[in-house]
């Protein structure tokens, strides 16, 4: 399901970020399901020549005179990025913009954290076609070579979202950390047991000899905590799942609490874990 609105255009700020009038409220929107390079420096993307062009792009050819656009968001899709912007497609006079960007070679089609819900066909022949002209990022040998091997780090990892699709699908009760986090907040408040599907994002080593794992995005805070007793398991799921170019993602199983507001799991034993759907009954 989707949800459709019309929104007024008040800045195009940078190759993947606008900002719309929402009910009267500023909003920073995250093209979806896009990555293109950047015009401005933010995160671990540095300012690009290639970035700055398809800025240029956007304001000159595809915005130009436009007062207001259309916004798709997805309900059962993760709501914010990483850095809480709205992720939303955005079609402009009736043209869907995110996957005109991915045809003409403005940017790859981004599936790391899962196969785009309502548009993957649409978006995965625009990148084919892209790819097979030879356009825009897909011109130069090594820009190409760049994306290329992204692109299969990110099918890898969308792989992984698909079991987790599948696996809801048939039933399981496993909860995902981007996807349906107020069900976990929920799970947490109640000490009830949960399974989460969540990335392995970052391990901090405490003092008293436990880790902490920070799972899914900052913009929605969980984590997982293994006392000192299950210290090795930790360091073990930190040396094999934490880090780029690493399938980060996996199921944890457990019981549920808060840990300064925010959902918290404790993991006591491997059989806690796994990459694999864990059942749920």
């Amino acid at each position: 399901m989707s949800l459709r609105r019309t929104c007024a255009l008040t800045a195009v700020l940078d190759s993947d970020t606008l900002r719309l009038d929402i009910d009267g409220q500023a909003t920073l929107i995250r093209l979806m399901d896009v990555h293109p390079p950047r015009a401005r420096a933010g995160g671990s993307q540095p300012a690009t020549a290639a970035g700055r062009r398809t800025l240029r792009w956007l304001r000159e050819v595809i915005f130009k005179g436009v007062e207001e656009v259309q916004i798709e968001f997805y309900p059962d899709a993760p709501p914010v990025s990483n850095s809480g912007k709205r992720l939303a497609h955005v079609f402009v006079r009736g043209e869907h913009l995110n996957e005109r960007m991915v045809r003409e070679g403005f940017s790859p089609y981004f599936q790391k954290y899962g196969h785009s819900l309502h548009h993957h066909h649409a978006l995965q022949s625009a990148e084919m076609w892209a790819r097979y002209e030879g356009v825009g990022i897909w011109s130069e040998l090594g820009s190409a070579a760049h994306y290329g091997a992204l692109k299969r780090y990110w099918e890898l990892r969308a792989g992984q979202v698909n079991g987790f699709r599948i696996a809801r699908h048939l039933g399981e009760e496993i909860l995902g950390a981007r996807s349906h986090y107020d069900d976990i907040l929920e799970r947490a408040r109640a000490n009830a047991h949960a399974i989460l599907f969540a990335e392995a994002a970052r391990a901090y080593h405490l003092a008293d000899g436990s880790m902490l794992l920070q799972l899914g995005s900052p913009q929605q805070a969980m984590s997982a905590v293994f006392p000192p007793r299950a210290h090795a398991i930790g360091a073990f799921v930190e040396r094999e799942f934490v880090g780029d170019g690493k399938l980060n993602y996996l199921y944890f199983s457990g019981r549920m609490h808060l840990a300064d507001g925010q959902p918290q799991i404790v993991i006591d034993g491997l059989e806690q874990i796994s990459t694999t759907p864990l059942k749920s009954a």
